[in-house]
């Protein structure tokens, strides 16, 4: 069991590309763990659920289109290519 806080790490893969994950470990409540994969893509689990890309979880939060995400975050390369991932695109 660990303490609540944000815990962050690094890791390096066999080809040597950058890897990075948060977790954040609340009080009550559920962990969110976010990871970065080898093309540079964000991905968030919850309570240790499947992976999603972390724009799945900003839509339900309410940002439905790229660009409010965009305005959101910033502009930055792995915003960019987890939005670029087309697997969920903009709420109607």
């Amino acid at each position: 069991m660990r303490s609540p806080s944000v815990y962050f790490s690094g890791k390096v893969d066999k080809n040597g590309k950058k890897g990075f994950t948060a977790t954040v470990i609340p009080n009550r409540g559920a962990w969110l763990e976010y990871e970065t994969d080898a093309k540079d893509v964000v991905y968030v689990r919850i309570d240790r659920t499947r992976k999603l890309p972390v724009t799945v979880l900003l839509r339900a939060l309410g940002f439905s289109s790229d660009q409010e995400i965009l305005d959101l975050i910033g502009e930055n390369e792995y915003l960019r290519n987890t939005l670029e991932k087309r697997q969920y695109r903009e709420c109607r």
